[in-house]
């Protein structure tokens, strides 16, 4: 009785010793295994002018990060009021949404509008800038005020006036005929009906 006694108390020890390695194991296995497992390694190599590098190659800029981006403004587009001659001198007084922008390209069409000229005709015409002293075709990307500004500056290219008269040379916009309109289209539209109306112009 007496050694089953012993057995039994030395049993019970052993069961709570059991019970007290495996507490201290599951305290300590959290930090076990954490100094097992590698971290991902994102440790601070480098500063360089602000910038954090890190030695998984990312960098970090703490000044782009908190900069917002600075919005752009646009001055707003001023309406711009011009005036078209035809060959008889008649004027034609418009205005544009483009302002300074505006092409030859959208005063033509403005103008076979105002004229009521058949679409198959827009290529008879063109707008012209025209003085004493110089008439200059537009292609329809031109922008005539632009061209105002260089006015002087074509002069001296294109004529030999002198430079008093560039000096006082103002050019006007024009609606003419096209110059590089093919001798055989032109005949082609005159042939049909009220098309010698609009050539003439």
């Amino acid at each position: 009785l007496v050694c089953k006694q012993e057995i039994k108390e030395t049993g019970l020890i052993i069961y709570i010793v059991h019970l007290w390695i495996m507490a201290v194991d599951l305290q300590t296995s959290p930090i076990e295994i954490e100094s097992v497992v590698p971290r991902e390694e994102k440790e601070v190599v480098s500063k360089n002018k602000g910038k954090v590098k890190f030695s998984n190659g990312d960098e970090f800029n703490p000044t782009m990060a908190t900069t917002p981006p600075q919005p752009t403004f646009m001055a707003p587009v001023k309406p711009i009021n011009l005036t078209v001659y035809t060959i008889d001198n008649a004027a034609y007084k418009m205005t544009f949404q483009t302002g300074r922008h505006t092409s030859a390209g959208d005063i033509l069409k403005e103008m076979v509008k105002r004229l009521k000229i058949p679409e198959e005709m827009n290529n008879v015409f063109s707008i012209w800038l025209t003085s004493q002293q110089l008439q200059l075709q537009l292609k329809s990307y031109h922008v005539p005020v632009k061209l105002f500004k260089k006015w002087r500056d074509l002069l001296t290219q294109y004529t030999t006036a002198s430079s008093d008269v560039c000096k006082t040379d103002q050019p006007i916009l024009s609606f003419k005929r096209n110059a590089f309109l093919p001798i055989k289209e032109e005949k082609r539209l005159i042939a049909k009906k009220d098309s010698k109306v609009a050539i003439t112009l």
